[in-house]
Order: structure tokens, then C-alpha cells, then sequence
């Protein structure tokens, strides 16, 4: 498995996530984003996650205090893989409706990905 940050430059954090995530790796990326979730507001996500097996957490992890101090400061989060990998919206938010949007493509949609990170929400009004 491996979880960690691959750039914060240009507006948009890169996180590259394979295998089954364990909770040790949940908190390692978590705390990794902590810092630069602090630096900036409406801080946009990509996760890339095709070879995502999904989250391996211990029935009791309801350990929330990150997902909830950090869903103020984030905009949209694009997550690129399989059907399994809508499970990583988990990371950010403690609700099934977070405050913000979470987009879900496949691996061949990259580039639909990076754009939709990059509109703002005026750009996607009719």
C-alpha cells in the first residue's frame, strides 16, 4: 500500500493512493494534508487511486476531528479509479453530503478531472 502527497503546487493537491488503505495510512495522509489545508482556502484534491483496493479501518475509527476541522477549507475533490474509490471521500468529511463537491472519474478522465478542479462555480452555471 502506499498513501502519500505527490505536489501542492498550482492550486490543486495531487494524492496518490494503492492497495487497501489501512488506518495507519488514513491518519499518515490526513496529518500530511493538515498543513497545507491551513496555508490556503478552497483548496482543491486530486486523488489518484487506480489501483485502489479500498479502505481497511477498524470498526471504531470514527476519529473525526481532522475531517471536520478540514472540510471548511475545501472546494472540490476529484477522485480518479474504480467504483471502490467514492469510499475515499471518506477522508475528508464526516457526512455522506459534504460542504463540498466530490467528483468521481475513471482513470482514462484525467483531463476532464483536472478541468473540473479548475472551473469555478460561476464557469458551471448554465
Amino acid at each position: 500500500m502506499s498513501a502519500r502527497i505527490l505536489s501542492s503546487e498550482s492550486g490543486i493537491v495531487i494524492v496518490l493512493i494503492n492497495g487497501k488503505l489501512t488506518h495507519p495510512e488514513f491518519l499518515a495522509v490526513q496529518q500530511s494534508l493538515r498543513p497545507i489545508l491551513a496555508r490556503r482556502e478552497n483548496t482543491r484534491i486530486l486523488v489518484l487511486a487506480e489501483g485502489f483496493e479500498g479502505l481497511q479501518l477498524p470498526p471504531d475509527s470514527e476519529e473525526t476531528s481532522f475531517r471536520i476541522e478540514s472540510e471548511m477549507y475545501i472546494d472540490k475533490v476529484a477522485i480518479i479509479g474504480n467504483r471502490q474509490s467514492k469510499d475515499l471521500a471518506d477522508l475528508f468529511t464526516t457526512r455522506k453530503s459534504p460542504r463540498f463537491s466530490v467528483e468521481c472519474f475513471q482513470p482514462a478522465e484525467l483531463r476532464q478531472a483536472r478541468t473540473w478542479l479548475e472551473q469555478t462555480y460561476e464557469d458551471e452555471l448554465p
